[in-house]
């Protein structure tokens, strides 16, 4: 079980290239053993474009009303709506400038309490994920 802020984002925080200010979403994703799953590597995934097509199952809209209360990243509950596809057993943040090679994978995370929880298998129906109690993450 994992839950990290990818290795390249810190570098691009300390270089003041991260503003969560801007169109941050939600994509769960599938990190199984099927074709074209992915496979996660913390500290060499930069960008929407390293997690290929077959890994992507469904991606949120822009997080609602956003905090930055010491330190913690946190929004709105978010909603998918009629999920269907592969098994999802994680999430990602990430920081959408509509172009996948320059939009930042910014927190992953294969563990979620509640309901519906990690993994889960679509069944067409929706599936709220929440953030814990004080937010999405840490800095």
């Amino acid at each position: 079980m994992a839950a990290y802020i990818f290795g390249k984002t810190y570098e691009a925080w300390l270089q003041g290239n991260v503003d969560l200010d801007g169109n941050v979403k939600i994509l769960l994703v599938s990190t199984g053993t099927e074709p074209g799953d992915w496979t996660p590597a913390e500290n060499t995934d930069e960008f929407l474009a390293d997690i290929p097509a077959g890994g992507r199952v469904s991606a949120s809209g822009n997080l609602a009303n956003k905090t930055f209360t010491l330190g913690w990243f946190d929004s709105d509950p978010v909603v998918f709506s009629g999920l269907t596809g592969e098994e999802i057993e994680a999430f990602v943040i990430y920081l959408d400038t509509g172009v996948e090679g320059t939009s930042r994978l910014i927190f992953f995370c294969d563990t979620a309490s509640g309901s519906p929880g990690l993994p889960l298998t679509p069944n067409g129906g929706n599936a709220t994920l929440t953030p814990d109690t004080n937010g999405w993450f840490h800095l």
